[in-house]
């Protein structure tokens, strides 16, 4: 390591000092092109697995607001539209509510990207949802509607994530034990422990199957390259699956989803 700054470092920061790695975490994170658009940027492929067309650094600049969110309409509304998808119905809401910002900013739908970001499972013949393997790749993505309930009850917080009725009674468990997060001044800390990576193990038992069903891209090959493909063909043009550290092994899963939409080779 170094603490020598970048010739292009202003100072505005001050000095720099000698930084150590510990316990970072990387996240995977495929893109999958399942529409058409003239402003999709590419990077070369570099072998002829099928994942050679994933891709990925498709932000053009940072966005403000949460999913739906006016915000980030608004603030995608001359770039590309980026959105955290779960259930199906808020999956085409949100894309509805896109294609209005868009509209109204005078741009032409069809130069337009629109991107779905999920966290998901595929499942194997038989495998439940709340399966070791779906709880730790879909799992994170279920919790973040927990986290952002007890942000509403004990911060105030806007909640983008409507809870449905079905996981009603569980999210209510998970917002009563926040209560008593430590330290009380923040309990957002401990709310937001593991936030996308991890299933914390205080949470755990309110991560369930039903939750996974509602909330992650979560079942059989077939379920999931269908549903990808219905949002294709409501107009999203690139679908996101985050692959989270310690579950790699989940990238060939989402490959022969690939291959069954027509995208890649092998």
């Amino acid at each position: 390591s170094s603490t020598a700054a970048p010739s292009t470092d202003t100072g505005l920061l001050g000095s720099w000092t000698e930084a150590e790695q510990k316990d970072s975490s990387v996240v995977a994170v495929s893109v999958i092109a399942i529409g058409k658009s003239k402003r999709v940027r590419r990077t070369p492929p570099v072998n002829e697995h099928p994942l050679a067309r994933l891709h990925a650094g498709l932000i053009d600049e940072p966005f403000p607001g949460r999913d739906g969110d006016e915000r980030q309409r608004s603030s995608f509304s001359h770039v590309q539209g980026f959105g955290f998808v779960g259930d199906e119905a808020s999956t085409v809401g949100w894309l509805e509510g896109m294609r209005a910002a868009w509209a109204k900013a005078g741009r032409v739908p069809g130069d337009l990207v629109a991107t779905g970001f999920a966290l998901g499972c595929v499942l194997g013949d038989g495998e439940l949802y709340e399966s070791a393997r779906a709880m730790a790749q879909a799992g994170p993505r279920a919790a973040v509607l927990l986290h952002r309930a007890a942000d509403e009850a004990l911060s105030g917080l806007p909640n983008s994530s409507p809870v449905p009725e079905a996981v009603a009674e569980v999210v209510a468990g998970y917002v009563e034990m926040a209560r008593g997060f430590e330290p009380a001044d923040a309990r957002y800390l401990e709310n937001h422990a593991g936030h996308l990576m991890a299933v914390k193990d205080s949470e755990r038992r309110f991560v369930t199957a039903a939750l996974i069903r509602e909330m992650t891209f979560t079942g059989t090959e077939a379920a999931l390259t269908q549903r990808i493909a219905n949002m294709r063909d409501a107009g999203y043009t690139e679908f996101t699956i985050q692959v989270v550290p310690g579950q790699e092994g989940a990238i060939e899963d989402w490959a022969r989803i690939m291959r069954r939409l027509g995208i890649g080779g092998g």
